[in-house]
């Protein structure tokens, strides 16, 4: 490892590998469940700094899923491993019987009702050899969502995550996963991961963000506007087998990254959960509106940059929109968009609308062919054209859901209740013009 700083994870390419080998690496190894009694507070002492991950414990949250490993490392198991809070390169060495031919592994899916702790496994490559995730023949996914995701650390506890789903990576995932190396994987339900030598490759990995050139592609990346090299990234893709919904073939979730130095940045669309890829159907004729979610610990300003945009027909404006401070920015024309703000703010503050048409601006308040205002638990639009000119009216929640979709004809005064409290997004499309405001229900 050229850096053995904090958690990374493994998985052993021998049949019966004894974990008691990374003893000369750890010195002491502790294995055991970290959250005695759901300790969520890590009193745990000693630390551990040898685990596996069960699924069936995480019933709140994925950081509960950890568990103490013992006896012989099992192949196609993936394991987390913290070699210490200093840096510099090491080499550990493990020996066994080396694998090949086929092999597999159960994965689990315990529904627990909150559908995003559910289902992951901490898997790895069970070979001498890199593999190739995207290999078209040798693998057995069973109940197995395609995106994969890796853990990069930044300090002994901290870090960030990597994905990569449908030939598109964020933070530097790829399709190649190295000999030795340990990932998550998300279950749909109970099933099957398995692999034949048709996987492996020959070289180990160069990395690299994406494999996806054919589809229109936009790349987001997100930073503290004086430190350019903490980053995070988000991708937006249009592909014709892609739906408005989670689909497990193309859209990646977000992982959010534990160091506060690095912002999160992530999408979603109807309604989904916070997603790192994002695919979506192809563009058509009218505007498309995909919630955009900034996340950050720290104070201060921020960079969104338009790091790649990739395949999009010359006619086609891809805009930021800022919602608190009413600004829309072409990306397309201007790619770097800076903003301030504070630490665990609202997510949702920013859209990226995809449009054909020229759009000017945001209104607020200001538009001549509409208004929207809330009283009690209703949120009125009133909406004047005369033009007979459909609009388009969506309104969000602060994170990202779309709870209400409508098409506005003519002119008149509509009504819509909704039950929670809270600030929601009033998104409004017409032709050319939009108009978007903030809506408070208490």
């Amino acid at each position: 490892m050229p850096n053995k700083l904090g958690y990374h994870y493994y998985s052993s390419p021998f049949a019966a590998a004894p974990i008691s080998d990374f003893t000369d690496e750890l010195g002491t190894i502790y294995s055991a469940y970290p959250y005695v009694g759901f300790d969520t507070l890590q009193t745990v002492t000693p630390f551990p700094n040898f685990y596996l991950y069960d699924e069936t414990y995480a019933q709140t949250t994925i950081s509960i899923g950890w568990d103490g490993a013992s006896g012989n490392l099992l192949p196609m198991k993936g394991y987390c491993i913290n070699f210490g809070g200093s840096g510099g390169s090491l080499t550990t060495d493990i020996t066994g019987t080396v694998n090949s031919g086929p092999l597999s592994i159960p994965v689990t899916y315990t529904s627990s009702g909150n559908a995003w702790a559910d289902g992951w496994n901490l898997v790895g490559n069970p070979y001498p050899s890199p593999i190739d995730w995207g290999a078209t023949s040798g693998w057995t996914k069973t109940g197995v969502a395609d995106g994969i995701y890796y853990f990069k650390a930044t300090s002994q506890y901290y870090g960030t995550y990597a994905s990569f789903v449908g030939g598109y990576g964020t933070n530097g995932g790829t399709a190649t996963i190295p000999s030795m190396q340990g990932f998550f994987v998300k279950a749909t339900a109970a099933g099957t991961l398995g692999v034949t030598n048709d996987v492996r490759v020959n070289a180990q990995p160069t990395f690299f963000k994406s494999t996806g050139t054919v589809y229109p592609s936009l790349r987001l990346t997100g930073y503290q506007t004086q430190n350019t090299t903490k980053t995070d990234e988000t991708v937006i893709y249009f592909n014709p087998q892609a739906t408005n919904n989670f689909d497990s073939g193309f859209d990646a979730y977000k992982m959010m990254n534990n160091d506060p130095a690095y912002p999160n940045l992530y999408t979603s669309y109807n309604g989904s959960a916070s997603l790192s890829i994002n695919a979506l159907p192809p563009l058509s004729n009218t505007d498309m509106v995909v919630p955009l979610g900034y996340m950050t610990k720290t104070n201060g300003s921020f960079t969104i940059n338009a790091s790649e945009i990739l395949n999009f027909d010359p006619s086609q404006h891809i805009y930021l929109e800022d919602n608190q401070t009413s600004t829309i920015q072409d990306l397309t024309l201007n790619p770097v968009y800076t903003f301030t703000t504070t630490a665990n703010a609202p997510q949702y503050r920013f859209f990226i609308r995809f449009s054909p048409t020229i759009v000017t601006g945001i209104g607020e308040n200001s538009t001549s062919f509409v208004n929207a205002w809330s009283s009690g638990k209703d949120i009125y639009v009133s909406h004047s054209n005369t033009t007979l000119q459909k609009a388009v009216l969506s309104v969000y929640n602060m994170l990202g859901q779309q709870v209400i979709t409508d098409e506005l004809l003519g002119s008149s005064t509509f009504r819509y209740t909704l039950d929670k409290p809270g600030c929601y997004i009033v998104n409004i499309i017409s032709g050319s013009d939009t108009f978007q405001k903030k809506i408070i229900i208490m």
